[in-house]
């Protein structure tokens, strides 16, 4: 449920894109609204008025917010290392808490030595 009680937001399967992305359903009646492009991990913004979603691209994660009334998107973040794990927007849309870093990973191989 958006956070003005618009909305109720929901996933479905975009066959183009081969992943869930986010559906909007009208509290009030109407149409419902496919969001081909906004990935169904999407949050509400503390004021219901968008949607709030951390996109990587080439290992890179940045914050984007998706507005509700005409469909832009705006980066809330340029960032240009790191990836983006988890985020938090303040209640008035100020400030941003986000936990960031690299994935990494080492492979090992034991031999017995036979």
């Amino acid at each position: 449920m958006s956070p003005d009680g618009a909305f109720l937001a929901g996933h479905y399967n975009e066959d183009s894109a081969r992943s869930e992305r986010m559906v909007l359903i009208p509290i009030a009646g109407g149409a419902v609204r496919k969001l081909a492009t906004v990935p169904s991990t999407a949050t509400w913004a503390p004021d219901g008025k968008s949607l709030i979603y951390s996109d990587t691209s080439v290992g890179v994660s940045n914050l984007m917010r998706y507005s509700i009334s005409n469909g832009s998107l705006a980066a809330l973040t340029r960032f240009t290392a790191d990836r983006i794990f988890d985020y938090d927007v303040s209640p008035d849309q100020k400030q941003i808490a986000a936990v960031r870093g690299r994935v990494s990973s080492d492979v090992v191989l034991i031999s017995s030595g036979k």
